[in-house]
């Protein structure tokens, strides 16, 4: 019996759509961002102004660490993998291709979170229904990389590569976090942006990269949004959701984040909606089902059908 405490009750099924909606709007800021600064320049402005947020946040809740150099080994995984290297292969792919592209693509993060956790040992059951779940999944992705003529666009698909390399590193993430558990979740969020901020501010100076004059206000609004929003505010919603309702009622968040982003690409930006981007958003969230509701209701159905084979066995 669920407990009270851990219902999904309005409040808690609000913060849910406001964190999709918060990881929806990442796409199209990332893309009118860097229409005027590099790739590395905007994964290091969102994760300064993310890191100011979340350490003012801290200091004031009085939850800062108190062993910095546990936190800090602890969380160099998480900083890598979760902000550093997805924020820049994302921040690369989308000079390129579309927000709403991006977004379709983010949402293999579940599917690749399955896959990267079998390779890590850990058991993945049932293994039919996961396989076709993949499988669908994937098939959704190869409609995106064909598009309507059925043909792949060379000249994107490094770049939808590079997408799908941000997605592989979020999903590497998840798998990684779990074995984090010496350190507060508010401890593990501080030593990542930390780590995130400190690798893209020497990648941006060994490539001698600089804000170029002076960025729009529109830029600006982007970065702060990115930084403030999407990144600080949607982690810390996050990390209280995981709480109060659990992890897999927060996946569910997955299944909107491609809807938001596509609508707020189409809206904001007038990037164009292909049956090609319904299709293979419909095909993937229908893997990311399989995948996960199916898995359980899956034991059950076994264990009836054989408890009918067994009862016809014995009445033969």
């Amino acid at each position: 019996m669920t407990a009270p405490g851990n219902q999904l009750d309005l409040k808690k099924l609000s913060l849910l759509v406001l964190v999709a909606f918060l990881w929806g709007s990442a796409f199209f800021q990332i893309k009118i961002a860097v229409t005027s600064l590099s790739p590395e320049m905007v994964a290091f402005g969102r994760v300064a102004f993310a890191l100011a947020a979340v350490f003012a946040y801290c200091a004031v809740r009085k939850c800062l660490p108190t062993n910095w150099r546990q936190t800090i080994i602890q969380s160099a995984p998480l900083g890598i993998f979760s902000m550093a290297l997805p924020f820049y292969f994302q921040n690369s792919a989308e000079q390129d291709i579309a927000s709403t592209d991006m977004a379709v693509v983010m949402a293999t993060v579940p599917l690749l979170t399955v896959m990267i956790s079998a390779l890590f040992g850990q058991a993945v059951r049932p293994l039919g229904p996961i396989l076709v779940g993949i499988a669908v999944g994937f098939f959704g992705i190869w409609l995106l990389l064909v598009g309507p003529t059925l043909s792949v666009n060379a000249d994107l698909g490094i770049y939808h590569l590079f997408a799908f390399a941000a997605a592989c590193s979020y999903a590497l993430n998840f798998v990684l976090a779990k074995r984090v558990r010496s350190i507060s979740l508010e401890e593990m969020t501080l030593g990542a942006m930390i780590w995130a901020v400190f690798l893209m501010g020497v990648l941006v100076a060994v490539t001698e990269q600089s804000f170029g004059g002076s960025p729009s206000l529109e830029v600006w609004a982007a970065l702060v949004g990115l930084g403030l929003g999407s990144t600080a505010a949607a982690s810390y919603i996050t990390f209280y959701l995981v709480r109060a309702i659990g992890p897999q009622s927060v996946s569910l968040a997955v299944y909107l984040v491609p809807v938001f982003g596509l609508l707020l690409g189409n809206v904001i930006l007038r990037e164009q909606v292909t049956l090609s981007d319904m299709l293979a958003t419909a095909l993937i969230l229908a893997g990311i089902w399989l995948t996960t509701a199916l898995r359980k209701v899956w034991p059950a159905v076994t264990r009836s059908h054989a408890k009918v084979g067994g009862a016809g066995a014995m009445g033969s």
